[in-house]
C-alpha cells in the first residue's frame, strides 16, 4: 500500500455506517479522524479543535445543516479548513461556487479505500 503522510480529519456525514467506513479507511490509512453525525455537530467539533484539523470529509446532502450551510458557517466563523465534499449526489461545483469555501476536491459514494486515501491526499496538495 502508497505510503501517505498523516493528517487530523474531520469527517461530517450523517450516515453511521458511511462514518464508520471512513474511519475504517483513514485509520488504515494512518490518519486520525474525529467523526460528526451532522453538520452541527460538525461545526461544535470545528469551533473546539479548528487548528488541529488539517481536513474536513464533507458529506453534501444532510438533513439539517446541509453541506452548503455548512461551509457558509464555517466561512462566516472565519475557519479556511481544506474541504473534501464527499456525495451520492452530482458533484455541487457544478451548481454551487464553491472558491470562497477551499474546496479542494469531490468524490461520489461509494467509493474504493484507495480511492479516499489518493483524494485526501490530492486534498492536501497545495495549490
Amino acid at each position: 500500500m502508497t505510503e501517505y503522510p498523516v493528517y487530523n480529519t474531520l469527517v461530517i456525514d450523517d450516515e453511521e455506517y458511511f462514518l464508520e467506513i471512513i474511519k475504517e479507511i483513514l485509520d488504515m490509512g494512518g490518519h486520525n479522524a474525529l467523526l460528526a453525525s451532522s453538520g452541527e455537530q460538525g461545526l461544535t467539533i470545528l469551533e473546539e479543535y479548528w487548528n488541529q484539523i488539517d481536513l474536513i470529509i464533507l458529506d453534501w446532502k444532510m438533513p439539517g445543516m446541509d453541506g452548503q450551510a455548512f461551509l457558509e458557517a464555517m466561512l462566516d466563523k472565519g475557519y479556511g479548513n481544506r474541504i473534501l465534499i464527499s456525495s451520492a449526489f452530482k458533484d455541487p461545483r457544478r451548481h454551487v461556487d464553491l472558491d470562497p469555501y477551499n474546496v479542494r476536491g469531490f468524490i461520489r459514494k461509494p467509493y474504493a479505500p484507495q480511492d479516499l486515501l489518493e483524494a485526501v491526499s490530492l486534498a492536501m496538495t497545495p495549490p
